[in-house]
């Protein structure tokens, strides 16, 4: 029944899919099957994901887990929590959904590609809904590189979630941004990029960010509010480039980029809208260069 339901999904009949897949769970659990209940399970939730039923969805996620985790399925277990944390994401529950995809994330660097590709997936949409929008194209392009080299683009929703995301990155970041982000990631093992993006992930205060959006968030990337804090600081275009270990031409990009997100034209106001958006302190603004003349 699953193999069935699968092609109904990718032919874009839901109806037909669900029948299949809630046949092949009551089948499955006549006969104890818990890999078969885990499997039927975890289409079920990505039907429901795809139709944005993200409570449906989240429920047989979390039995999928529990099946998983009661079989010893390692694989599954992964599966499942990048599967819980799209739909965490989905709902905008970015707190809980990032202990599941740093343990996903833990799990899957002793695991085979595929499996390291699928978690640098979800890392990406994470990332993005957080506004670290170069770090979540690190996670694309390597997971790119791989699929393009082993033709993995069997799942609709998932090309087109990459698609969206790869697409919205373009809009927010310069080119040559994100262009040397790109490169980055295809420059770089699954593993090294699955380690630095728990880093990020790991480090990105959620409580902050929640400030910052109730008053507006220009949506800065995480190295953009490195620079700002910076400027805020007072620092000079070379002094952010020797802190940040870059050049002093992308210090000085990153600080345009700044100032056009945020609709100001000098570093003071850069200072000022920090403060606002809780990325500086109010002594920061008396320390940034005022304009000349």
């Amino acid at each position: 029944m699953v193999p069935i339901g699968i092609l109904a999904y990718r032919r874009r009949a839901p109806g037909l899919g669900r029948d299949q897949f809630e046949e092949a769970l009551a089948l499955a659990r006549g006969a104890g099957d818990a890999w078969g209940v885990a499997k039927a399970l975890a289409h079920l939730g990505r039907l429901a994901l795809t139709e944005g039923d993200v409570d449906r969805a989240r429920a047989c996620f979390e039995e999928n887990l529990a099946v998983a985790r009661r079989v010893g399925d390692r694989e599954q277990v992964v599966m499942a929590l990048c599967s819980l944390a799209s739909a965490g994401v989905a709902s905008s529950e970015m707190d809980t959904s990032r202990p599941q995809i740093t343990e996903a994330a833990l799990s899957a660097e002793k695991l085979n590609w595929w499996y390291q590709v699928r978690v640098l997936d979800v890392m990406a949409e994470w990332l993005v809904a957080v506004g670290c929008v170069e770090e979540a194209i690190l996670c694309l392009a390597a997971a790119d590189l791989t699929r393009r080299d082993t033709e993995m683009d069997w799942d609709p929703d998932r090309v087109a979630t990459r698609t969206g995301l790869i697409e919205q990155a373009r809009r927010l970041l310069q080119r040559s941004t994100f262009e040397l982000a790109w490169d980055a990631g295809q420059n770089a093992s699954l593993v090294a990029i699955l380690e630095h993006a728990v880093q990020v992930i790991e480090g990105v205060d959620l409580g902050a960010r929640a400030a910052v959006a109730r008053t507006g968030d220009p949506l800065l990337s995480a190295r953009e509010r490195q620079v700002l804090a910076l400027v805020a600081d007072g620092r000079s275009d070379g002094d952010i480039a020797d802190e940040l270990f870059i050049s002093k031409k992308t210090a000085s990009v990153h600080v345009a980029h700044i100032k056009d997100k945020l609709g100001v034209d000098s570093r003071v106001e850069i200072a000022l809208a920090g403060i606002r958006l809780g990325l500086a302190t109010p002594a920061a603004a008396e320390r940034a260069p005022r304009p000349r003349g």
